[in-house]
Formats: structure tokens, C-alpha cells, sequence
């Protein structure tokens, strides 16, 4: 039986020079929030998470699909823009 809990987003965030303080926030929000990184560097402008359907729909109040998000206004220091690559189910999840 398919949960929302099944439900991941894999996120894109374009971060805004100088990508150090950036990704030091990128780290503190996955910490905050119980995110996934794929990747983030101090010397890239990309940084890709993976967000559980819960904190997607508290963090951007809606449900994931593919596209590019409003940044929130939080997030606008550090990040330029954010796009939703996947969104995928993770069946072998237990509820």
C-alpha cells in the first residue's frame, strides 16, 4: 500500500556566491529538517538534497512535482534558485 511517507523530492538549490556560507546553510538546514544531501561543495553553485513529502509540503506548502519553486524568503540570502529534478516512491520503505 503506497504512504506519503514513500514519497521523496531529489531538489536543486542554485546557491549565491560565496558558496561556503551557502552550503554552511544548505548543512544546517538538512540538519534542521532531516534532509538527505546528494551533493553540495564550497566550490559549486548547485547543491542537491533529497526532501521527504513531510517536510517538502511544511517547508514550500505544497505537494512535490518537477519544476522550479519560489525560493522562501528565508533561504533568499543563499539561494538563487530551487527546481524539483525527481520525484520519486520508495516502495522497500516500511510504514
Amino acid at each position: 500500500m503506497l504512504s506519503l511517507d514513500m514519497i521523496e523530492a531529489i531538489v536543486k538549490f542554485e546557491l549565491i556566491y560565496p558558496y561556503k556560507k551557502s552550503v554552511g546553510t544548505i548543512f544546517d538546514l538538512s540538519s534542521i529538517w532531516n534532509l538527505k544531501i546528494l551533493k553540495a561543495s564550497t566550490r559549486s553553485d548547485e547543491a542537491f538534497l533529497i526532501i521527504p513529502w513531510r517536510q517538502f509540503k511544511k517547508m514550500f506548502n505544497k505537494n512535490p512535482m518537477k519544476g522550479e519553486l519560489e525560493v522562501p524568503s528565508l533561504l533568499k540570502k543563499c539561494v538563487l534558485t530551487i527546481e524539483v529534478l525527481e520525484v520519486i516512491v520508495n516502495e522497500d520503505q516500511t510504514v
